[in-house]
């Protein structure tokens, strides 16, 4: 389960943070910040695994709770909420060249995963609190 939170904790910064370098127009005009988005969530991804497994930082449903409410402040304080319904599925649209593929249908697989995740990870700390 260290796994799945690790992701999914990396899976929420690097969509963050590609979102805010999707904002810098230089940046954009000069790198695909799609391939942003897949190169931070692999390397934060890989970081957070190596250390939790040295126990130097406790991921639980606190921080994936945390972090999901900071993620979401920062990309509506930078985008407002209209444009957030659209930066997070172009940018990720971009970073697999897939420009056919609806914006909605990437909206609504960010949703799953956004929401589904802290779902699952809730859920298990909690079953595993009353075991």
């Amino acid at each position: 389960m260290s796994y799945i939170k690790s992701i999914y904790t990396g899976f929420l910064w690097a969509l963050t943070i590609a979102t805010l370098c999707f904002k810098n127009e230089w940046l954009q005009m000069r790198v695909n910040t799609g391939l942003i988005f897949g190169g931070l969530l692999l390397v934060l991804s890989i970081v957070l695994i190596l250390l939790s497994q040295k126990k130097k930082i406790t991921l639980n449903w606190i921080t994936t709770l945390g972090s999901l409410i900071i993620c979401t402040v920062i990309g509506l304080a930078v985008y407002g909420f209209s444009r957030m319904k659209v930066v997070p599925a172009a940018l990720v649209r971009e970073g697999i060249n897939q420009t056919r593929i609806p914006f909605a249908t990437i909206n609504k697989v960010l949703l799953i995963v956004t929401f589904g995740g802290a779902i699952i990870i809730l859920a298990t700390e909690l079953m595993n609190r009353k075991k």
